[in-house]
């Protein structure tokens, strides 16, 4: 019983740091100029990988949880009520920031030249991806998120060519 506590307390006292950190480094970072746009390029991720004897799959998998992880709402009071709702991270510290496009190049042409089964598991990731963020609509409306894929998207699978026009659509009113 007295570990758990400790377990509980311990985990607490890192997130209390981490959120004041995290506040602490927006304002040192806002202090200075602040970009319009900003791109993160989903790269080094079979690297990463290999080097940490990971699967691929599951370097692609963490790469996008380091560009998306999943937090609580700290400070949205209009969301208050709705604990369960969850946000991407890195979505919210660009809020913060006032940057107002936010670009992720996550799969060029030639990435179909990758084995089979990896080219599969990315595009079911992309699949998966894009319905987790369709499944937030009142929050991606919130921030006035529009969602564009831009590419050849004839070249998708069918079932990510659905997952993209839907989050498209139902963003389309939202502006860039």
């Amino acid at each position: 019983m007295q570990i758990r506590g400790l377990t509980k307390a311990l985990q607490w006292l890192r997130d209390e740091i981490g959120k004041k950190a995290q506040r602490l480094l927006l304002g040192v970072i806002s202090s200075g100029p602040i970009p319009k746009h900003v791109s993160f390029i989903m790269d080094g991720n079979r690297r990463y990988a290999r080097s940490h004897d990971r699967t691929v799959q599951e370097g692609h998998d963490e790469g996008f949880l380091v560009l998306g992880r999943v937090e609580t709402v700290p400070y949205m009071p209009r969301f208050k009520d709705f604990s369960d709702i969850k946000q991407l991270q890195m979505l919210e510290i660009c809020y913060q920031l006032n940057i107002k496009c936010v670009s992720v190049f996550a799969f060029a042409i030639d990435n179909f030249n990758r084995p089979k089964d990896e080219v599969e598991a990315l595009m079911n990731l992309a699949e998966k991806k894009l319905i987790e963020l369709s499944s937030h609509g009142s929050l991606l409306n919130y921030y006035g998120v529009r969602l564009n894929v831009v590419g050849n998207i004839a070249l998708l699978p069918e079932s990510v060519k659905r997952a993209v026009r839907k989050a498209e659509h139902m963003t389309r009113h939202n502006d860039v």
